[in-house]
């Protein structure tokens, strides 16, 4: 099966964006669901959220850095 011209394109960004989407999203659910059992909202809904965005980012450069050496 062959792709089309620009396929390769849409899975990596369904790729970045899942890269960013789901760490984020799930740090910001487990803070929210921590802050309503320790009563501490929204402390850790933040930390946790702002810590799986910094991770994601990394992980993204990461990413970015191999497709460079790869393509170079």
């Amino acid at each position: 099966m062959e792709e089309e011209p620009g396929q390769s394109r849409i899975y990596r960004a369904l790729a970045i964006a899942g890269t960013l989407g789901w760490p984020v999203a799930a740090g910001a659910a487990l803070g929210v669901y921590l802050d309503g059992k320790l009563g501490s909202a929204p402390l850790l809904t933040l930390v946790l959220t702002l810590g799986a965005f910094v991770a994601a980012v990394r992980r993204l450069l990461q990413l970015v850095g191999s497709d460079e050496d790869e393509d170079g």
